[in-house]
């Protein structure tokens, strides 16, 4: 367990000018963004802690994505800083309020941070998955389906959300294969990434069907008549109706 004690202010006032300067640049990007997923991917990227009131509080569960980073902003100022393992996640310590959490593997660890009193304030259950943002923003962009949403389970990538037809379920599965293999395996052996496919087809489907309607007169119904006739041959009776279109005056 690696272990960091978080700078004061006065020890290190650099570091505590470049972790005010980039939450400014933060809250710059998040008021200048236009589009709403540019704001969602900039607000997702903080996560924003408060003081423990007792165990339950204190555990947070934070799934990130591989090569990028999220930003710890407390309420309360951390002394100390420990990471479970630091081959999974890089810790940053950028001012007593403020850490940068820097994902460096695929896996699981913790980081317990601590009030300058000892006590600990916050059990961070840390989960970083391979990266598929970019997938998702493919499939939206190419089927037009905000609904779809790209997930990761160990080394698999998983669809959910839903969609509007088979045909389209099964092109955001094809999409997707080829999003999250690109540029795989170049100079080596190729290893593919499997994709799941859990998305749901909503909505109900359409049936388009033809209705001829026809108009017939009195007058032709009338002329309309049946004719039977009946057949008797070794004592069997065989009947047979015999449908015709009577002429005018018949």
């Amino acid at each position: 367990m690696n272990n960091q004690d978080a700078p004061t202010l006065d020890e290190t006032p650099a570091r505590a000018w470049a972790g005010q300067v980039t939450a400014a640049l933060l809250g710059a990007l998040m008021i200048l963004a236009g589009a709403p997923n540019d704001a969602r991917a900039i607000e997702d990227s903080i996560v924003r802690l408060s003081a423990a009131t007792s165990a339950e509080d204190a555990v947070h569960q934070i799934r990130m994505e591989r090569n990028k980073s999220k930003f710890i902003n407390t309420d309360y100022r951390v002394k100390r800083v420990s990471v479970g393992d630091p081959s999974i996640v890089d810790v940053v310590v950028l001012s007593p309020r403020e850490i940068q959490l820097v994902p460096k593997a695929i896996g699981a660890t913790n980081i317990v941070l601590w009030d300058p009193k000892g006590q600990p304030q916050a059990a961070l259950e840390i989960s970083v998955g391979s990266t598929f943002s970019h997938v998702e923003a493919d499939l939206r962009r190419v089927l037009g389906s905000p609904d779809i949403r790209v997930d990761s389970a160990g080394n698999a990538v998983v669809l959910t959300g839903s969609v509007s037809s088979m045909l389209a379920a099964e092109q955001a599965l094809i999409i997707a294969r080829a999003a999250v293999n690109t540029g795989s395996g170049k100079g080596k052996k190729k290893n593919t990434t499997e994709v799941i496919n859990l998305l749901e087809v909503g909505g109900g489907q359409q049936v388009m069907i033809e209705v001829t309607l026809a108009e017939m007169s009195r007058s032709l119904r009338r002329e309309i008549g049946t004719n039977f006739a009946g057949v008797i041959s070794d004592d069997v009776v065989f009947f047979s109706f015999i449908d015709s279109l009577l002429s005018p005056g018949s």
